[in-house]
């Protein structure tokens, strides 16, 4: 299972990592999880998404 950092992709940041890890979201399987239906709350409040 791959744990979310900051670098793993360009627009995974450490202030990304940190709004995800706020909500719960610390793996690849749990993003997958959140997104599947349902935006986020990390994606609500992310500058880049709104």
């Amino acid at each position: 299972m791959v744990v979310l950092r900051g670098g793993l992709c360009p627009g995974l940041t450490a202030e990304m990592v940190q709004l995800l890890k706020a909500n719960s979201i610390t793996t690849g399987k749990s993003v997958m999880n959140a997104s599947s239906g349902a935006s986020t709350q990390a994606e609500l409040s992310h500058p880049i998404a709104a």
